[in-house]
């Protein structure tokens, strides 16, 4: 997933070895969860608003009669560290993201219509410090397993 970003990176300095550790770490989620062939680095990516100072994120839907619907991203965000701290004396580290909910439900509608609405099996919770690589891993096999 992260391959073709290394020469990106190679002559970037100190700020780019940042950036590239925590798209290292969001592979290795990804690989946890077993969906890596599901999402797609993209550099050109930019939001709008200059607030952001890390990685951003866009969810689309891709395949499946969804996708023929032409949403858009169904939800986006980032991490946007000095927004908060331009409203406080101290620097606080944030990220945040929405939903694009009008464009989901436009999509649950699309389920109904086409009786694909599945009730939710399972819903996973933890309690205490359970590592978050376990946590996705199982998401990642119950997912797999249906």
């Amino acid at each position: 997933m992260l391959e073709n970003l290394k020469d990106l990176f190679k002559h970037q300095g100190e700020k780019a070895n940042h950036v590239l550790s925590e798209m290292k770490l969001l592979g290795n989620y990804c690989d946890a969860m077993e969906i890596s062939n599901r999402v797609r680095i993209d550099p050109t990516l930019a939001r709008g608003l200059d607030y952001y100072t890390g990685l951003i994120f866009e969810a689309v839907i891709v395949g499946g009669e969804e996708a023929k619907l032409g949403l858009g991203s169904i939800a986006a965000g980032g991490r946007y560290d000095n927004l908060i701290g331009m409203f406080s004396k101290n620097p606080i580290p944030s990220a945040g993201g929405s939903l694009g909910i009008e464009r989901i439900f436009n999509i649950l509608e699309k389920r109904a219509s086409d009786q694909l609405v599945n009730p939710i099996d399972v819903m996973i919770g933890t309690i205490g410090t359970v590592p978050r690589d376990h946590v996705l891993r199982v998401a990642g096999w119950l997912w797999g397993a249906g």
